[in-house]
């Protein structure tokens, strides 16, 4: 069996390579090859008339006298080493089946360490950078990953700190045997985010094959096909997307439907902003005390299942908005206020009645990628504790500075107080004060702070203006 296996594997052994390349001048033909495959062209001029300058292996144009060398501008250049050792090396790195490791390289070639070193960094550079350039195509599974593993008392989901999000994406046969695959870090997965990099990562005619994240929706367009499998969530979601046949998705629908959530310990949806903390004392539920966007939930919410069941009407909400307004925005945030579900209420009141027109957040809670910096013409859906829809705003300015640089004219736009800029600085002192202890940074006036001015859009009855 082992034989039949090998015998199928196609490759170069290491008696042709040495037939092919062992020598110098083979190594230097085949580069000329490689970089010139209709003949030598002047990079300067472009001419092809040259003469080759003998005993220096170098190229000289007719025309502007230019001397260049098969191996300038690339990994080559200027080496000390013959380029049989390179071709070596290039040979023992893309063979090897589990890697090698710079030690064996060098063990190898006959090197010291850390010249195997380099080479081999120089040589898997220059592959990563190809790769990162040829696009996947044909039939694709893309699905949303992090990098990093879990944490004892951290936060669930999307946004935890100390991971980094990337997009898995496998082109694979059409009977769904992998062929290719890119791990691309991303900054969040948003709608312009993943929109933007599939135009490098997939081939426009690709048929792509996702989850029901709803940022995969911005692939449609972009490539020639895609269709969202709804698979909920959790590892039983992830091995039934593996799992998954394209010829068995019209017959078997029923087995890719989301696992029943235990209604005793709900799940926050991933659209979820609120701070969710224990009960704070009486005195401290004042509907000013705070309007900071996007901060890391940490504990569950009573009735937080309920976000499940608004979530469709989060959907009919903004689609009601577009067909109103003929707005062609296909992107936005969900956000709901406070730091808990009956401040999140209070402060939508606040927003609706038209006193607050204005919020802020933490620079650093940017940090993970898990959600984009505000930037001026953001759409955000604001809800209330409970996740219903009560109003979007458009953002209309957004500064980054420290937080004691916040002015009264700030102060009053959010409208939470007495509307004074001492009464916004020791209330927003206060509350920062108690995130940085929960999340273990160092607090201080001079802390980057995210200042955002918005208009109401909609509804009708309560927008700043008509779009």
């Amino acid at each position: 069996m082992g034989f039949k296996v090998a015998s199928r594997v196609r490759g170069l052994s290491d008696e042709a390579f040495r037939e092919a390349f062992g020598a110098e001048e083979q190594c230097r033909s085949a580069l000329s090859r490689l970089r010139w495959p209709d003949g030598f062209v002047c990079p300067a001029c472009g001419h092809r008339g040259h003469c080759v300058l003998a005993g220096r292996s170098l190229y000289q144009c007719y025309r502007c006298k230019k001397q260049t060398s098969s191996t300038a501008g690339t990994i080559f250049h200027a080496t000390k080493l013959p380029l049989t050792l390179w071709f070596a090396a290039v040979h023992l790195i893309v063979t090897a089946k589990n890697g090698i490791s710079s030690v064996e390289l060098g063990r190898r070639l006959g090197v010291k360490q850390p010249t195997a070193w380099t080479m081999k960094h120089k040589i898997m550079a220059v592959m990563a950078r190809r790769e990162a350039d040829t696009p996947l195509s044909g039939r694709v599974e893309m699905d949303d990953a992090y990098l990093g593993g879990a944490r004892a008392g951290g936060k669930r989901g999307r946004g935890a700190p100390g991971k980094t999000p990337f997009v898995a994406a496998v082109s694979t046969s059409p009977e769904g045997r992998p062929r290719k695959v890119k791990l691309v870090p991303v900054k969040g997965f948003r709608k312009r985010e993943i929109a933007r990099g599939a135009k490098r990562w997939l081939a426009p005619g690709s048929e792509v094959l996702t989850d029901g994240l709803r940022c995969w929706n911005a692939l449609d367009g972009v490539v020639g096909s895609h269709r969202a499998i709804r698979t909920g969530s959790g590892r039983q979601a992830a091995l039934q997307m593996g799992q998954h046949d394209a010829r068995q998705h019209q017959e078997r629908d029923h087995r890719n439907l989301p696992q029943a959530r235990p209604r005793s310990c709900p799940t926050l949806p991933r659209q979820l902003r609120l701070a969710i903390q224990p009960a704070l004392p009486a005195q401290h539920h004042d509907p000013a005390l705070r309007s900071q966007r996007r901060t890391n939930p940490t504990h569950p919410i009573p009735g937080a299942h309920r976000w499940m069941t608004f979530m469709d009407k989060q959907d009919d909400y903004w689609a009601e908005f577009i067909a109103a307004t003929g707005d062609g925005a296909a992107d936005y945030t969900v956000v709901a206020c406070g730091v808990t579900a009956a401040m999140a209420d209070e402060l939508v009141a606040l927003i609706l009645s038209g006193r607050k027109r204005a919020t802020v957040s933490l620079l650093r809670d940017y940090a993970t990628g898990s959600e984009a910096v505000p930037q001026a013409g953001d759409f955000v859906m604001v809800v209330d504790g409970g996740g219903r829809p009560k109003c979007i705003w458009r953002t209309t300015e957004i500064m980054v500075k420290p937080l004691n640089d916040v002015d009264d004219a700030f102060a009053w736009d959010e409208g939470e107080g007495d509307r004074t800029r001492d009464w916004w600085l020791s209330a927003h002192r206060q509350e920062l004060s108690a995130q940085a202890r929960r999340e273990g940074f160092e607090m201080s006036d001079t802390i980057e702070t995210v200042f955002e001015r918005f208009e109401i859009v909609w509804p009708p009855g309560v927008a700043d203006r008509t779009l």
